[in-house]
């Protein structure tokens, strides 16, 4: 079995176990690293399916640096599957947020993710 697939069982594995302890930040982060796995092995689908997961779970506990993140994330993973509109969307959202919190670091890497998807 390859890495990126003991990875995925891992982070499942992970996410369960935070989401009944109650630790929800981790348990969003699990999910998301499980979908960066997914990404490496060009499973778009459940890349997609893994950060919409850790994006719901960031926005609840309200973790900016997560959300921008995982929207970034997201716009990548739509990039790679010819959804043009859909990337950008979700790179503008990323771009928005970080602009709000004054997220320099995170700002140039949605300016840089938001012109090479166009």
């Amino acid at each position: 079995m390859d890495p990126d697939s003991v990875a995925i069982n891992y982070f499942e594995k992970a996410h369960h176990y935070y989401m009944q302890s109650e630790q929800l930040n981790l348990a969003a982060r699990a999910k998301h690293n499980q979908g960066l796995n997914y990404y490496n092995l060009a499973k778009y689908a459940n890349a997609i399916d893994a950060h919409k997961t850790a994006y719901n779970i960031f926005k609840k506990v309200d973790f900016k640096p997560g959300l921008t993140q995982t929207l970034n994330s997201l716009g990548i993973n739509f990039m790679e599957i010819g959804d043009y509109p859909k990337s950008l969307n979700y790179h503008l959202q990323s771009l928005k947020i970080s602009q709000n919190e004054n997220d320099s670091n995170n700002l140039c890497q949605e300016l840089h993710e938001h012109w090479t998807s166009i």
